[in-house]
């Protein structure tokens, strides 16, 4: 299931004809309105946000860089790869310790990182403390403020003009992306590689675990593992953890 955030993404790319330029380095590539790389990049899409289009069939390769296929855009417009995310229940009996078990509503069309801040462990503890669920919200909003799952408010027919004539809310949008993308470049660094993979796929990117450990050939069962010590390190970062000191700077 593509995540709401690149179904976003791709929505906007779709409705401003943008084409993406990719290059071989760095962690974004620039999407320019109507091709026109005159004027400035109406967004930046992450690679992981590339990867995942890519593997839904929603991007076609032009001579002018990558465009949302027409197909996708259709298939966006009917709903078709996304609809009733947050309407999709279905009823399921639950397991709680002690071996009772109960009827529950499930909203299947919850995040995949919702549903493990939900979770409980054997012993009826939450799967994830308060400071990592905390620090997991905090990682997916610098990366939406970031401008990699965000639809952009800022006001780019204007490119191209004098900077002084841009207002001040422009501008304020504009340092608060460049200060979310410094805070996410921080966190995976706070991380650590490997263990940023896992929380970014989770977080980020509504992945499930499995398929994290799919895609990154893994053993069965260790991405919890992982993610949980890569949360606990961004709690750190962060400052959602008891005892612990906030360490973002800027």
């Amino acid at each position: 299931m593509l995540s709401l955030p690149d179904r976003q993404l791709a929505e906007n790319l779709a409705q401003k004809s943008a084409v993406i330029i990719k290059s071989a380095q760095g962690d974004a590539y620039p999407a320019y309105a109507n091709g026109d790389r005159r004027k400035r990049p109406l967004r930046w899409v992450s690679r992981e946000s590339f990867q995942q289009l890519t593997s839904f069939g929603g991007l076609q390769s032009t001579e002018e860089g990558y465009r949302v296929s027409e197909s996708f855009a259709r298939r966006l417009k009917s709903g078709g790869t996304h609809a009733g995310q947050h309407r999709n229940m279905e009823e399921r009996e639950l397991y709680i310790p002690g071996g009772v078990k109960r009827p529950v509503r499930r909203n299947i069309g919850m995040s995949a990182f919702e549903r493990l801040c939900g979770r409980m462990d054997i012993n009826g503890k939450p799967l994830l403390s308060a400071a990592e669920q905390e620090a997991g919200k905090m990682l997916a909003q610098d990366f939406a403020n970031a401008g990699y799952a965000h639809v952009a408010t800022q006001n780019y027919q204007s490119a191209g003009e004098d900077r002084r004539a841009y207002n001040g809310a422009e501008e304020d949008n504009h340092i608060r992306r460049i200060d979310a993308g410094k805070r996410l470049s921080s966190a995976k660094a706070a991380m650590g590689d490997g263990l940023d993979k896992a929380v970014l796929a989770v977080c980020c990117h509504d992945q499930r675990l499995e398929q994290i450990e799919r895609s990154e050939k893994w053993a069965a069962g260790s991405g919890l593992t992982l993610l949980k010590l890569g949360l606990s390190r961004l709690a750190k970062y962060y400052g959602t953890q008891a005892g612990s000191k906030h360490q973002i700077k800027g």
